[in-house]
């Protein structure tokens, strides 16, 4: 019997040969926000680095032409610095440090903005060198985070050097000021794009991937509840409650098909095999009926002859036996067929050499009626 058609969940697709990991489309989502948003952010903070650095040298540059007006300035006729001047000058305070050398009179060294802030590894041998360095170039040198200049006179000549170091309060710090609220605002950002991508995409995918896990497990009437916003992912979760209704209608169809037909092929099944069956007992009766047939025609042609007067002992024992003989085999036949057919089917050793005997008898007779034809 042919197995019914039904629709039964997929198996498993077999393994590759080569094991991938699996990762979650959240875990992708995550890591490709936050490698967004680290990009933008370190795209933001190079270039807020080069604007801190383009400012700082902006006002390096302004603050030491103003610093350099402002001591040349107070040089008097006779090359001597007026103190007083520098040191109430009001832009000091755009300065971390500063060093003012004469360099006519060794080891007389002016700090305008002081020196207790000043560590240990302040190199004040090493600014010396290059304020000498900067007034023989006459031009500015570059160390210790500043810068040393020259200093002239209204004659045009070499009076000293002057070391200084701008800081923060030139301007820079309103910029770095700025930084933690751009990692903030970044950090905002990172936060709220993976929330709408959560909410909006992630959560409808995984509702739709879990119900398509259940529909190949055979779940065929899951659905999946549709969000109450209308976008592309709500008409892709839409269509797949009607595909999945319409698969269930069709396995419910073809279920109740399937039914019919398997009664329907028991049925023609059964009609077919009583068909057999009678077809069977007709030759089988119409192969007895001729056993029985032939010694009975015998028998009552004897019995017609017994019935005659005057017959002869030795014809009448002759035709006698000829009834016993024919008798014996019409006894023979019913028990050849009551041997196929037992009432009870007690359990006993058989010899089989009698009922393959009858069956062979049988087949005789049938093919012996079947020439006769």
């Amino acid at each position: 019997m042919p197995a019914s058609p039904s629709l039964t969940p997929s198996q498993e697709p077999p393994a590759s040969s080569g094991h991938v990991a699996r990762v979650s489309l959240r875990l992708r989502v995550l890591a490709l926000v936050a490698a967004a948003n680290v990009v933008v952010f370190g795209a933001g903070l190079a270039h807020l680095s080069t604007l801190l650095r383009d400012a700082e040298e902006q006002a390096e540059r302004e603050y030491s032409v103003r610093g350099r007006y402002a001591l040349e300035s107070a040089i008097n006729e006779r090359g001597e610095l007026r103190v007083a001047q520098i040191l109430t000058w009001p832009f000091w305070g755009a300065f971390s440090d500063a060093v003012i050398t004469d360099l006519h009179a060794r080891g007389v060294s002016l700090n305008p903005v002081g020196s207790a802030q000043r560590d240990a590894t302040f190199d004040r041998e090493g600014i010396q060198r290059a304020i000498e360095d900067a007034v023989r170039r006459r031009e500015s040198v570059p160390i210790a985070g500043g810068r040393a200049m020259a200093i002239l006179d209204d004659r045009g000549r070499a009076w000293g050097g002057v070391w200084f170091r701008v800081g923060e309060a030139a301007g820079t710090s309103s910029l770095w000021t700025l930084l933690p609220w751009f990692f903030g605002s970044t950090l905002l950002l990172f936060g709220g794009t993976f929330w709408v991508l959560r909410r909006y995409v992630l959560q409808p995918v995984g509702e739709l991937a879990e119900a398509a896990g259940r529909v190949r497990r055979g779940d065929l009437g899951v659905t999946v509840e549709l969000p109450p916003h209308r976008d592309e992912l709500t008409d892709l979760m839409d269509t797949f409650n009607h595909m999945t209704a319409e698969v269930k209608d069709f396995h419910d169809h073809l279920e109740v098909e399937a039914h019919e037909a398997r009664r329907a092929a028991f049925a023609a099944e059964a009609a077919a095999l009583r068909q057999r069956r009678l077809a069977a007992m007709g030759e089988l009766a119409a192969g007895i009926a001729h056993e029985i047939n032939n010694p009975l025609g015998g028998m009552l042609n004897a019995v017609d002859v017994l019935d005659r007067e005057g017959l002869a002992s030795e014809k009448r024992a002759r035709y006698h036996e000829l009834l016993r003989g024919g008798l014996q085999r019409i006894q023979a036949t019913v028990a050849g067929l009551l041997r196929f057919t037992p009432r009870a089917a007690p359990h006993a050793p058989l010899d089989l050499a009698g009922p393959v005997q009858d069956a062979i008898a049988l087949m005789h007779h049938g093919r012996a009626r079947r020439a006769s034809r």
